[in-house]
């Protein structure tokens, strides 16, 4: 499948989603904005999590040796802002390699 192809395709499946959850009498329009709101920060933590990880590796890879950072599992939680200030620190960190 291309890329246009797959895009087509999950702009579709989208379109199909919205139009069935619409339907359904049973689903009421805040269970769909919170599934959409969780979904996207879903997406952001899984982001930001594999950015922390991959800028330490490239620490490594540099020659510096970062500190060790907890990720984000079931039992740990991280606020938006300390998981910002560890993407901004990591950030930082990586630029003066």
């Amino acid at each position: 499948m291309t890329e246009l192809n797959y895009k087509e395709y999950s702009l579709e499946q989208l379109e199909n989603w919205i139009h069935d959850t619409l339907s359904d009498e049973e689903t009421t329009p805040s269970e769909i904005y919170n599934k959409i709101i969780d979904v996207i920060v879903e997406q952001r933590d899984y982001h930001k999590k594999n950015l922390i990880k991959t800028n330490e590796l490239l620490q490594m890879m540099r020659g510096s040796r970062p500190q060790r950072l907890e990720y984000q599992d079931s039992t740990v939680k991280y606020t938006d802002e300390e998981l910002d200030a560890m993407c901004d620190a990591a950030e930082l960190k990586s630029d003066q390699c």
